[in-house]
Parts: C-alpha cells; structure tokens; sequence
C-alpha cells in the first residue's frame, strides 16, 4: 500500500503540474469538430475515453474507437482510454478484447490505460460479495496483462474513489504498489482535485 500512496502522491503532482487546466471523461460519439471546440475554446488539453463498457455484461464501446481516433486528430495533448469492467467475468478476457479492438501504439499521445472502478448496476457485474484479497487479484490480473503487452511510454492505472477503493479492496492490495492510482473527487469546481 505504501507503493500505491507514492505513486498516488507523485500522479496527483505531475498532473497538478501538467494538467491543471480541464480534463473530459467521454462516453459517446464525439465528432473531430467538438474535440477542436475544447481544445481551442476551452483549453481541454486531457480527454480520457471509455473504450469498453459494462453493456451486455461487459463489451468494447462502440464509440471508443472513433471517439479516440477524432481527440488524437485535434491536437488534444494527452489522451487516455479507460474501461469499465465487469468483476464476474474474466478480468484478462477483458483486457485481451480492447487490445484485439484498440492498438494502443496507434495513439501515442495515450499515456495511461485506466480501469474504472465503480459500484456496478449491472447484475453480474458486482465488485460486492468478494473479499478484498479476491478483488485485488482480479484487478491485479486485468492490470498485469495490459501493462505485459504495452510498456511504457503507455501506463496503466485504477480510476476510482476513496470510499469505492475502501469498499472493495481495503488495505490488503500491496501487489498493485506499481501502477497509479486515481481518487477522484467529483467537487463541480473546474479543477482537478484528487484528494
């Protein structure tokens, strides 16, 4: 846990340094016309982008590859796909199906692969009803297989927040001290707090 809160404090200061200005998370068809509105309108500069879904008990987003290919068209730069994955069905199956859908290397400007934590609302989907330790190694497993076929420069991540992160993984995920890990803090001021 130690790694993780390193490299959770040491994310948290690159990205107050590099990306203090507006981050968009994505879910839909987004066309080139409106990604050049942010950029050059609002001074977007970070667009992450949801690439597989919990639809159907989870499946690739039928919009994440167009919407990625529109934002790397822009100029936008930092780009990042996250998917939202399902806890019952295989964590590496998942991962395996955006890689086979999304060539990572095709968008250098993706610097992280993150996967979402969330509390899921579709049957199946649930993290409740696995201990923490089961939980961590389902999340360790999806992580590890990305982070084995795309190296950096293309980073892997968990999205999540504290109380979801508390609630599902406690204290016991020691083995996940080498990828980062985001709390977001839905707050509606126009910055990006991380606490």
């Amino acid at each position: 846990m130690k790694n993780m809160m390193f490299s959770l404090i040491i994310f948290t200061v690159f990205l107050s340094l590099s990306f203090s200005r507006h981050i968009v998370d994505l879910v839909g068809p987004f066309s080139h016309t409106a990604f050049k509105c942010l950029y050059n309108d609002r001074n977007v500069t970070w667009i992450s982008v949801r690439v597989y879904s919990l639809d159907n008990g989870g499946s690739i987003d039928p919009n994440g590859l167009q919407t990625m290919r529109n934002v790397a068209n822009t100029g936008i730069p930092y780009q990042d796909g996250y998917m939202v994955i399902c806890r019952n069905n295989d964590p590496v199956g998942q991962v395996q199906k955006v890689m086979n859908h999304i060539n990572f290397t095709d968008f250098p400007n993706v610097a992280t692969f993150w996967i979402r934590v969330i509390p899921n609302i579709v049957p199946g989907c649930e993290w409740e009803g696995h201990t923490h330790e089961d939980n961590c190694a389902f999340l360790t497993a999806a992580l590890t297989h990305f982070s084995d076929v795309y190296q950096p420069p293309t980073y892997t991540g968990v999205f999540t927040t504290r109380n979801i992160w508390n609630r599902y993984f406690g204290t016991t995920c020691d083995s996940l001290g080498w990828t980062w890990l985001w709390y977001a803090d839905y707050d509606n001021t126009g910055h990006l707090n991380t606490s």
